[in-house]
């Protein structure tokens, strides 16, 4: 008797490019809340959004990784927006605290000539500054 082989069923191939889409977004998303560092998400993010995307179209061919591609393709493009709104605050949060000691550190106003300081307004962080000053000064 002749012992017939029968064909082994084939193994779905992977889908290293929806694996690798999902790796990279995931990274950019991390990355995206650290401000300055923020800039590298930029390529991670593309490179994520164009794995996906093959990854996704050969999903169809190999029967595997469509999930993995669909959110390679969801948290690059999450990334980048966290990149946007993770600079807005960044940028603005900067600008305020600029704007706020340049408040601080306007020491005087123009005031009417008349006084013996000629009108001008001590800020209270000056007034700090001087009394600091004078207590060093006489510890030395």
């Amino acid at each position: 008797m002749s012992q017939q082989q029968y064909p082994q069923p084939q193994q779905p191939g992977s889908n290293g490019l929806a694996t690798t889409a999902l790796v990279l977004g995931i990274i950019a998303v991390v990355v995206s809340f650290i401000p300055v560092l923020n800039v590298v998400v930029w390529p991670l993010a593309i490179l994520g959004i164009v794995f996906g995307a093959i990854g996704l179209s050969k999903a169809g061919k190999v029967r595997k990784g469509k999930g993995t591609g669909i959110t390679g393709l969801v948290t690059s493009a999450v990334a980048i927006i966290m990149f946007f709104a993770m600079n807005a605050l960044f940028f603005s949060a900067v600008d305020k605290a600029s704007k706020e000691l340049d408040k601080s550190y306007d020491s005087t106003t123009i005031g009417d000539g008349k006084s013996k300081t000629g009108g001008a307004k001590e800020s209270k962080v000056m007034k700090d500054f001087k009394v600091t000053k004078k207590l060093l000064s006489f510890r030395s």
